[in-house]
């Protein structure tokens, strides 16, 4: 019984002092009105003094943190197990009474008792939510760690002042990490998780005791703070290249990125943070985002609190696994796109790159041609879904409807984030360096829409208008591919990558090294799709398979070999990378011999 009591107090030890903390400041309260009184009676004035620069004991302050940090890990799983655990005994116990006709009995004051204690810490966790909400609202580039200190602090029993001067963070270039040296380990990964669920809940209880205005005001401050957060808890170092070009942007906007990792979504809200357009307010990133993650997943949804959260502040989920509602779901991003004043973002490619080491095992980032579905595998555009091109075009529709005369894709790409969390890991690799480069902005006049007609079957155009509407898509298609590459610079790293390996790795003689440097150049300009597809998907393969596919390349190089004799080598190349994944793609599980 006495562990039961022991362990029950440490559950509630913040609480407790809380409680003790206001009880004692109550009778302080109470007992000094006397000599409060009889000063005032006599005119005797107090010394003023400020109370901005009173400070308690360090040894206070240190144990209010300590405490807080402790209500910070246990209070949700306490108070929604435990608390519920309690609720359901009390029910019970008192339906058991009056079937008996018994007056409650004793043993029922300690459980109320517990009852009494997780009300008051839920309703205190309620008013530092809202507080957080309003100080994250008004200080939008706060410093993750000062906002999860004030939080902490405000979260223990004892009384804590706001810091008046707030440590603020951008963008444009900063280091949290410190060490140099890289780790991969999961415990970063749980603790980002448990900051993701606090920020997502703070979030949610603005929406539902302020109000949705409220809500979708402090939702990107928020959303801000996650990525930085993210940053800080893995160390890694951050920048972004060519936000100058959104600056005074005016017009419609569809934020395109590549996609490498499950963190690109979270750091896109902080990347863009600091930026103003034309009409003066910032970026407001809305994702379209998949279904079956953000609403379908339970974990996602409930527990952590993002789904609950996205879908209160108009992004747009799109159904993956049926192709007429995802078609459905763009046309209401379209839609959203011409009523409101938001910016839709996209991952053209529908799905996360695969995960590239180097030579040793430690991650290297992705790839970006290794997101091919394995019924496209032959196709020179299987890379990129068409969803982000019909968004275009439907939005110019859209848009052009509601007087708008201008559509702006913004295309973003972004490196290093698949070296901190890759496909298919959980372990987050610290110290790493994330860059976002902002590339050509691509504006379309939403006159290019006064002749078009979206057809009801797009494998069967009826009209000239519905011929037209496809061919925009095409040509759109083909023009995001483009821009994703160049923002990435994608194919010169590649092939210094490539080049590098031939360095040190092959005994070429100079001469055989120069005539594949020749022949990659010029067949860089005749089939650059095809070449550097192969080299891409040879470097999501094994390493101790790179050699043999990088001699197999060279040799087809040194030879000028047709635009077939390419093509077979990624085809055999794309299905190794397959065999090596051993994964499921869009929900299918993947047959290494049924690919073609």
């Amino acid at each position: 019984m006495v562990c039961i009591w022991i362990f029950l107090i440490l559950l509630y030890l913040t609480p407790l002092c809380l409680v003790a903390f206001k009880l004692f400041s109550f009778l302080w309260l109470l007992l000094s009105y006397p000599l409060r009184l009889t000063r005032n009676i006599m005119g005797i004035k107090r010394r003023q003094r400020d109370d901005h620069n009173l400070k308690g004991p360090d040894f206070l302050g240190k144990i209010n943190y300590l405490l807080g940090n402790y209500e910070y890990i246990i209070r949700s799983p306490r108070n929604y197990s435990l608390g519920f655990v309690v609720t359901a005994y009390l029910i019970i116990t008192n339906i058991r009474s009056l079937i008996h006709n018994q007056a409650p009995g004793e043993n029922q004051i300690y459980p109320l008792i517990l009852l009494i204690l997780t009300f008051y810490t839920i309703h205190h966790e309620i008013l530092t939510n809202l507080k957080m909400a309003e100080i994250l609202r008004t200080n939008p580039s706060l410093h993750p760690r000062l906002f999860f200190d004030i939080y902490k602090n405000l979260l223990g029993p004892f009384f804590y002042s706001i810091p008046e001067k707030m440590e603020t963070i951008s963008p444009l270039g900063i280091q949290f990490g410190q060490t140099g040296r890289s780790q991969k380990s999961i415990k970063p990964t749980l603790n980002f998780i448990g900051d993701t669920a606090h920020l997502a809940h703070v979030c949610l209880k603005a929406l539902k005791y302020v109000g949705h205005e409220y809500a979708r005001e402090v939702f990107d401050p928020f959303a801000s703070m996650w990525g930085k957060r993210l940053l800080q808890v893995v160390g890694a170092q951050f920048e972004i290249i060519g936000s100058e070009k959104l600056q005074n942007l005016t017009g419609k906007n569809i934020l395109v990125f590549n996609h490498k990792s499950q963190l690109d979504f979270i750091l896109a809200f902080f990347a863009l943070s600091h930026i103003r357009l034309a009409s003066k307010r910032g970026v407001k990133v809305r994702f379209i985002t998949a279904k079956d993650h953000f609403l379908d997943n339970p974990f996602i949804y409930d527990f952590l609190g993002v789904g609950r959260l996205i879908e209160a502040v108009d992004m747009v989920f799109i159904e993956r696994k049926k192709a007429k509602q995802g078609v459905a779901d763009l046309g209401q991003a379209a839609s959203f796109l011409a009523r409101k004043d938001i910016d839709l973002a996209i991952f053209p490619q529908g799905t996360r790159a695969e995960g590239n080491a180097d030579r040793s095992g430690k991650r290297r980032d992705s790839g970006y041609y290794t997101t091919v579905p394995p019924k496209d595998i032959d196709n020179d555009m299987g890379h990129l879904r068409k969803g982000t091109a019909f968004l275009a075009v439907n939005s110019l529709i859209e848009l052009a409807k509601v007087g708008e005369k201008e559509l702006n894709l913004i295309f973003v790409g972004i490196k290093g984030t698949a070296s901190i969390l890759a496909k298919q890991s959980l372990k987050f690799q610290t110290e790493t360096q994330v860059n976002f480069n902002v590339g050509e902005i691509l504006t379309l006049p939403t006159s290019l829409a006064e002749e078009l007609r979206q057809p009801l079957d797009m494998a069967n155009p009826q009209s000239p208008q519905e011929e037209s509407y496809l061919q925009l898509v095409q040509k759109i298609h083909e023009a995001i591919d483009l821009h994703l590459i160049d923002s990435l610079h994608l194919h010169e790293g590649l092939k210094n990558r490539y080049l590098m390996d031939l360095t040190a790795h092959f005994q070429y003689s100079q001469d055989k090294v120069d005539a594949i440097t020749n022949n990659l150049n010029d067949m860089g300009e005749k089939h650059p799709s095809i070449l550097y597809q192969v080299l891409d998907r040879i470097y999501a393969c094994k390493p101790e398979d790179w050699n043999s596919y990088l001699s197999l390349l060279s040799q087809l190089l040194i030879e000028g070999a047709p635009r077939e004799k390419l093509k077979k080598l990624r085809h055999d190349i794309t299905l190794h990378m397959f065999g090596r994944l051993k994964t499921k793609l869009h929900g299918k599980k993947i047959d290494p011999q049924k690919r073609v």
